[in-house]
């Protein structure tokens, strides 16, 4: 148990560094070059969203 409540004040003071943190690019990369041959093809998605029914309900506070 007593590690489970150090593990926040552990955790916390690393969060924070890695949010603090300045990052500046100093040089820019690049990719190498590369041939592809034959045919490809991206696959095909059909996303729908589930369907949300919303209600509006009005209530009075004493």
């Amino acid at each position: 148990m007593k590690t489970i409540t150090k593990l926040p004040l552990i955790a916390l003071p690393i969060a924070f560094s890695l949010v603090s943190c300045d990052i500046d690019k100093t040089e820019d990369g690049e990719l190498p070059e590369v041939e592809v041959k034959g045919e490809a093809k991206l696959p095909k998605y059909k996303v729908e969203g589930p369907e949300v029914k919303v209600e509006k309900k009005q209530i009075e506070v004493p």
